[in-house]
């Protein structure tokens, strides 16, 4: 009598954990796949507020830090490149871009890399965010951060100025696109190309890997003042910040961010027009979600190529850090409450027999 009943009671087990495996497997699905696809539901139209006929499409890239070899596990960096490859081609396949801009911080490790840590970094980048082939990006700008050549808390050298010139290329300073041109600032060295000279008719962006008018000093206020920017465009702080700055004295007037609640708004975007007066300086969110903060996201700036219209806008992503805490407190726990589970009912049988 008793053998019967620990069978029936064995195939009610072999149910219910049947249940639990489809829901696990069903959670991974959900986690590793589906959720990126719900999210890009939710990214913003890629359409102007004054609907221009036609205009160029920049992605925007900032601060993905791809992890290093000395302070972290392979598995970090595994699943950080993992998160960073799909994010970046839904992202291109959405925005179809004409340029895409890395603004700097591009390893988290860069400024200390030795020449073969460097190249194994750079294989790595070049995995992750492939631009070429069946891709749309024409042009692609890199611009050095401080985790790349060094400034915030470590010196420049030559050696890693180098580094970075042998693999991105740290020239030309303007790039020339239909009606913009790019002007790449370097806040770490103080340097700053000529003023390019060209008509009204040219918007001039500044490509800063640190804010300008968030770290006002000297030199960001001469750069300001000489150059007389129509927009800038800058990282460094991992947000969705919004500066303006007086084109006279090259000061800021006004900050403000990119709020959660215009984050659930799935067509929340800026919209900036030239003025002779002041100036725009957007600050994009890094793409990494291992850099502390909960928001991450790419940046879409869409450009009028017959005017001074100007939209901005964030492709938020998913919140990864918040999944991996899913698989330690939900898929990890019921594992092991299987495998427990699994050999206490083993020995049992093995008991009653």
């Amino acid at each position: 009598m008793l053998r019967p009943c620990l069978r029936l009671l064995k195939n009610k087990k072999k149910n219910a954990w049947k249940i639990v495996a489809t829901f696990l497997v069903l959670l991974v699905v959900y986690l590793e796949a589906a959720v990126y696809f719900l999210n890009r539901s939710l990214w913003p139209s890629l359409t102007c507020a004054v609907e221009p006929t036609n205009y160029h499409r920049v992605l925007l890239v900032a601060d993905p830090q791809l992890l290093g070899e000395e302070t972290e596990t392979w598995i970090a960096r595994w699943d950080c490149d993992r998160f960073l490859s799909k994010t970046f081609k839904l992202a291109l396949e959405y925005v179809e871009p004409s340029m895409v801009i890395f603004l700097g911080d591009l390893f988290d490790e860069g400024s200390t890399a030795t020449d073969d840590e460097y190249e194994r970094y750079h294989q790595r980048f070049k995995r992750i965010f492939r631009t070429a082939d069946r891709f749309f990006a024409s042009k692609t700008i890199y611009i050095p951060g401080d985790n790349d050549i060094g400034g915030e808390n470590e010196d420049i050298t030559p050696q890693k100025l180098n580094h970075f010139d042998k693999y991105f290329g740290l020239k030309p300073d303007v790039v020339s696109f239909h009606n913009v041109s790019f002007v790449k600032i370097n806040y770490m060295l103080k340097s700053a190309p000529h003023p390019p000279s060209g008509s009204d008719k040219v918007l001039t962006i500044l490509l800063s890997h640190m804010p300008l008018l968030g770290a006002s000093s000297f030199f960001t206020e001469k750069v300001i003042r000489d150059m007389k920017p129509s927009l800038i465009i800058s990282a460094h702080d991992h947000k969705a910040v919004h500066f303006v700055g007086d084109l006279e004295t090259g000061e800021r007037t006004l900050i403000e961010s990119m709020s959660t609640d215009e984050r659930s708004l799935s067509d929340s975007k800026w919209r900036f027009q030239s003025s002779k007066k002041h100036t725009n300086e957007i600050l994009v969110p890094t793409c990494s979600y291992r850099m502390g903060v909960k928001e991450t996201g790419y940046g879409v700036l869409l450009i009028d190529s017959k005017g001074d219209n100007v939209c901005y806008s964030v492709l938020w992503l998913p919140d990864r850090l918040y999944h991996l805490k899913i698989y330690f407190y939900v898929f990890l726990p019921v594992t092991a409450l299987y495998l427990i589970m699994y050999f206490f009912g083993r020995n049992s049988l093995v008991r009653s027999q």
